[in-house]
């Protein structure tokens, strides 16, 4: 392994600047004919078992955009499961990105870099396909692929933001990478037995979408010169909490052979309650009729992504992300930590982690709690854990666990005890419920910190550095620049692209990293410097229980 690392690094050219690909709005710049495009006509034309698909250059790789792998949901399908599509006839065209899934257009207001959409519409329903072009292929032998799945809380995102821009992991990493839309918001979870319908397919439609586009791949990479038995889902925030719920889904051990689950939180999943309170509320607001069916399938997706927003912020407080998978007895017959404790993903090589500081991207709008004196404190945490008890033994642990590492501010202290309520006890959950059954079970910790202090290692850090998308527009300022943000970004390309390709993603610029259990808690920590560290942050982590 040590070896394939130091060989990556050999071959690899450093990735351009995101600028070279993308026009302003994230727009790709598709570059057929020119002079700089060394690819043969051959690789942009493939014929696969879905139909004939032409790609278009993008110096070191070839990009297919919005392949369809589903009818498009709108009409009598929309809240219908997925319908996968018969064979295309003739040569599709895969050479602009699709529509994004319909949503506000309120991403772009997030301090995360790289949020653009592309135009809304609801025949969303296509992934995109990226494959290292023949000349820069190190090896004939069929690629590991990578299937990512976007974060967005289940009501935003696209598969083609700048921020995913995958060129460097499939150049420098020699993988295929996979990118899916799937439907969110009200359109991709709404109860509608709480509306007086009888007809219960509207629950986990994002989950059906996403494993009918694992089941595309499965069917059709072969055709790009993938490893149908060698693909690896990968996803962040919602899509952490995607695929944490997809390995507690039936039959997902023949559609994937490894998961990477970055900042999930999967402990705060939507209940049957909470599920029907947010349909009523939606219901009131659009003025629905009990049981009008054929009403809720003609509303405008606009009207109805923003009537879904503002239920979203009523619910802030109670539900944590209003549109996440819920159990329903089908998709989800059990929740997934129980359905892995049972085994259900066993033989699954599984990679989870957090970052260290996830908190402060959601708290930091809330100027108001910068000042909270130690009773306010102690009534927000009891009202946020439930639990009035437990908020006064978290207190003092996490007070005195983070001396002289955190200001003395009960801010900061929220932020920390925020993060791990809501993702480290997430992660540790669901490593806890895998060992035993998953193959092999390995966690990090993400650390670097911003340049705006106000931020520190928060939510979503952690993506331009996967993806090699350091120097997108705006990153600077969320992440900083230099020559050590560009070498750990290498490393944890190195590091996620490794472990898709053989399980291992130990490599020479990080050192070993060994498999995760409960008696010696192995902890890879990603920063500025980058190590092994068995249970950090213990006290806290045994106060909860």
């Amino acid at each position: 392994m040590l070896g394939d690392a130091t060989r990556r690094d050999r071959r690899a050219p450093n990735a351009p600047a995101a600028s070279a690909y993308f026009e302003a709005g994230g727009r790709p710049k598709v570059r057929m004919g020119d002079d700089e495009v060394r690819v043969g006509d051959d690789e942009l034309r493939i014929a696969a078992p879905a139909g004939t698909f032409e790609g278009c250059a993008m110096d070191g790789h070839v990009a297919f955009y919005a392949i369809p792998y589903a009818q498009p949901p709108v009409g009598s399908l929309r809240y219908a499961p997925p319908v996968p599509l018969e064979p295309l006839s003739g040569v599709q065209s895969a050479q602009q990105p699709g529509p994004a899934p319909p949503q506000p257009p309120v991403s772009t207001l997030s301090a995360v870099p790289g949020q653009d959409v592309q135009p809304l519409d609801e025949s969303c329903l296509h992934l995109n396909v990226y494959v290292p072009s023949q000349a820069s292929r190190t090896s004939d032998a069929p690629l590991p692929v990578m299937v990512w799945i976007f974060g967005g809380g289940f009501f935003l995102g696209c598969n083609h933001q700048p921020l995913y821009d995958p060129r460097a992991l499939v150049e420098r990493g020699q993988v295929i990478v996979v990118i899916l839309n799937y439907r969110l918001g009200p359109l991709a979870s709404l109860d509608l037995a709480s509306l007086g319908i009888e007809e219960q397919a509207g629950l986990n439609l994002h989950l059906q979408d996403q494993l009918c586009a694992l089941g595309w791949v499965q069917r059709n990479i072969a055709a790009f010169g993938g490893a149908a038995d060698n693909v690896t889902v990968f996803g962040e925030s919602a899509g952490g909490t995607a695929v944490a719920s997809l390995l507690g889904t039936a039959g997902i051990g023949s559609l994937v052979k490894r998961a990477i689950v970055q900042s999930c939180s999967s402990n705060h999943l939507v209940t049957e309650v909470q599920r029907a309170d947010l349909a009523q509320r939606l219901g009131k607001r659009i003025k629905l009729a009990p049981g009008d069916l054929a009403g809720l399938r003609k509303i405008n997706p606009k009207r109805l992504s923003w009537a879904a927003f503002a239920v979203m912020l009523q619910s802030y407080e109670t539900i944590r992300i209003p549109w996440a998978p819920t159990v329903d007895g089908s998709v989800l017959p059990t929740h997934p930590l129980e359905a892995l404790r049972a085994g259900n993903a066993a033989g699954v090589e599984l990679m989870i982690g957090c970052n260290r500081d996830e908190w402060r991207l959601w708290e930091r709008f809330k100027v108001w709690n910068r000042w909270l004196g130690d009773g306010a404190l102690s009534k927000l945490l009891a009202r946020k854990l439930g639990d009035a008890e437990l908020a006064a033994r978290v207190i003092p642990v996490y007070r005195e666990a983070r001396a002289g590492v955190l200001p003395d501010r009960n801010y900061d202290l929220l932020c920390a005890v925020e993060t791990d309520r809501v993702y480290r006890n997430s992660a540790l959950s669901l490593a806890e419920a895998a060992l035993g059954h998953a193959a092999s079970v390995r966690m990090y910790r993400f650390d670097w910190q911003s340049p705006d202090a106000s931020l520190g290692c928060c939510h979503a850090m952690e993506l331009p550095f996967v993806f090699g998308t350091v120097d997108v527009k705006g990153g600077k300022k969320f992440l900083g620049a230099g020559p050590e943000v560009q070498q750990l970004s290498h490393r944890m390309i190195d590091a996620w692209t490794g472990f898709a390709r053989d399980g291992n993603p130990g490599h020479e610029g990080i050192g070993d990293w060994p498999v995760y259990d409960v008696q010696r808690r192995a902890t890879m920590l990603l920063g500025e410097a980058c190590g092994v560290v068995d249970d950090p942050m213990s006290a806290e982590r045994m106060v909860w229980g």
